[in-house]
């Protein structure tokens, strides 16, 4: 799994700079491909919009779940099902979060860095037209 993230990481980031690219190389106006600048610029703000949305909601769900069973009464229920409990208190102790690699990992940090990475990248690019 990890390694098909990598890949995937990597191809989005090589689509990225080869459409910023084109965007600042094109001589012709874009008047007539106007539409389907905006339905890629649409589809593929959206698809990233919603990765970071579902990675940071894969997180909260996680950490509310292990906020719930650290509420749970489990005082007066039979062995078999307190051993059940302590099993999943253990696998919730360590929030599940879908990661490129061991420090980024895709929640709404990662979408604030790469919105930032994307404002410097532009105007860079803008800088270098002047």
């Amino acid at each position: 799994m990890k390694s098909s993230i990598l890949i995937f990481a990597v191809t989005g980031a090589l689509l990225f700079i080869a459409v910023v690219t084109f965007f600042f190389t094109y001589e012709d106006t874009l008047k007539n491909q106007f539409h389907r600048v905006l339905a890629f610029t649409v589809t593929s703000g959206l698809t990233g919009v919603h990765t970071l949305v579902a990675g940071q909601l894969n997180e909260d769900v996680t950490s509310d779940l292990l906020k719930t069973l650290k509420t749970v009464n489990w005082e007066c229920w039979n062995y078999e099902n307190r051993k059940t409990f302590v099993i999943l208190l253990q696998n919730t102790q360590k929030c599940i979060k879908i990661k490129f690699s061991e420090n980024v990992s895709v929640n709404y940090a990662l979408g604030v860095s790469l919105g930032r990475a994307v404002y410097s990248v532009m105007s860079v690019m803008r800088q270098l037209k002047n």
